[in-house]
């Protein structure tokens, strides 16, 4: 949890996001929502949130979407809760149910992709690869941040 500046100890959704330091542009996008403080005290919630350089690396579409939402707060909700699961779901969970049906209403999918390591084996176990998730198309950076009302899985792209 380093590599994005989280402490240790649990802080709310909105809290932790502040003390990784990598996510102003996330933030900047909940605040414009006007219901910070759901992240607050609300919950608990499982949040996938993009760091700044992976909404830089969004679709076009994505980007151009994020950007308007900044001074649109209901299309910022909208994004936002799209990124939001009611509930508190480790990868794990996430995994074995295979979708989620964002705040949003989109339904998300969760699916799992293996790189190999060894060409030459067929026999697949844990330590031949390295495990992949991905919601939609975005792929889990970091996952099972734990927060005080729920859990973070830190992504590559917007939703």
């Amino acid at each position: 949890m380093e590599k994005f500046g989280f402490g240790e100890h649990p802080s709310n959704i909105f809290e932790r996001l502040l003390e990784g330091g990598a996510f102003p542009k996330f933030i900047q996008l909940i605040e414009a929502t006007g219901i910070k403080e759901e992240l607050i005290t609300g919950g608990p919630y499982t949040v996938f949130v993009p760091f700044d350089e992976a909404i830089d690396l969004s679709s076009k579409e994505k980007i151009e979407e994020f950007e308007k939402a900044l001074e649109d707060p209901v299309l910022a909700r909208k994004i936002l809760r799209r990124h939001m699961v009611s509930g508190e779901y480790k990868i794990k969970e996430l995994i074995e149910r295979g979708k989620v049906k964002s705040l949003s209403g989109d339904e998300l999918s969760i699916k799992v992709s293996c790189e190999i390591k060894d060409d030459y084996d067929l026999e697949l176990d844990i330590e031949a690869g390295k495990i992949i998730v991905y919601v939609n198309d975005a792929q889990v950076k970091l996952a099972n941040v734990p927060c005080s009302n729920g859990i973070l899985h830190i992504i590559d792209k917007l939703l």
